[in-house]
């Protein structure tokens, strides 16, 4: 990699080396190195160099343009700074209210207001392959591959966070994006989902000691005890469902939730007969089961 940042075969726009100058004088034609970042140690107060991603103009693009759309709906790059400053303030704040999630960076001075590490505290866990374990099964719950027990009941994934390993070599357990992107209420969800989600684990790695000394626990029931939908139906589900959540999403780029009524009244009435035909297939469900339990992971279950 530095021998084709410092002899490229083509230019390469600055924002995209992935190598920095060793003489910060001489950002253009000095010696590039990868040596200097961009991975740094908060315990050695240092820059232990190595290579983080790699790019693609498209996806610089598209990055810009998010960027831009950003700043319509925030605020200025002032504006953005200052609610990740805000947001590591509540992250501190939600930590000192419970015991299990700690700052994997000791000096409050030294955690970042763009990401920050947690670890796990849990005086019940002392052997490091086991906590290792459940911290891993603890990301699949927290991710789309979801957690499954020994007796062979699946939870699903929560589909919350799928990127929250820590950086290779430092300390901690997971890693939060915070930013000035995110709203505070999003950080302590985050943070509450994390929780959740290790204590989950934990339960299915106690099991899994349980079930080698033949201790053995019975799966939950089928939730749901409905007739299959028809294909037809199904489709006609997923399209309303898909529709609903585009007009959403749609109206979430404005501020205020009038702006986007402004949209065509055609569209306003298309959204609103999805949304009773998901109503009424939801009540249909209930009536042909009215011993079913409708939980988080049957509702899953449907949407796939």
């Amino acid at each position: 990699i530095e021998e084709n940042q410092n002899r490229p075969a083509w230019p390469i726009p600055r924002q995209l080396k992935l190598a920095v100058p060793e003489d910060p004088s001489r950002p253009v034609n000095g010696k590039k190195t990868t040596a200097l970042g961009p991975f740094y140690d908060a315990a050695e107060d240092k820059m232990t160099g190595g290579v983080i991603n790699t790019y693609a103009c498209l996806a610089f693009a598209e990055t810009t343009y998010n960027l831009l759309k950003t700043e319509q709906s925030v605020g200025s790059v002032l504006a953005m700074n200052a609610r990740s400053v805000s947001n590591r303030a509540a992250i501190d704040f939600w930590l000192k209210g419970q015991t299990l999630l700690q700052a994997s960076v000791e000096n409050p001075n030294r955690r970042g207001a763009a990401v920050t590490l947690l670890r796990v505290n849990d005086p019940d866990i002392t052997d490091p392959v086991t906590h290792a374990r459940i911290v891993a099964l603890s990301k699949q719950l927290l991710g789309y591959q979801g957690i499954t027990h020994p007796n062979g009941w699946h939870e699903p994934g929560l589909d919350v966070a799928r990127y929250v390993n820590a950086f290779p070599g430092s300390p901690g357990d997971y890693r939060a994006w915070i930013g000035g992107v995110r709203e505070q209420s999003d950080i302590e969800a985050l943070l509450e989902n994390i929780s959740y989600a290790y204590l989950r684990a934990k339960v299915v790695v106690i099991e899994e000691r349980l079930a080698q000394e033949d201790v053995k626990f019975e799966a939950p029931g089928l939730v749901l005890n409905a007739p299959p939908m028809s294909a037809p139906n199904l489709k006609k589900l997923r399209d309303a469902v898909e529709l609903m959540s585009s007009f959403v999403m749609a109206a979430d780029l404005h501020t205020e939730l009038d702006q986007a009524m402004d949209a065509p009244a055609d569209m306003i009435a298309e959204v609103s007969q999805a949304s009773d035909f998901v109503a009424s297939e939801f009540r249909h469900l209930l009536a042909t089961s009215p011993d079913a339990k409708i939980n988080h992971s049957s509702i899953v279950s449907s949407k796939h």
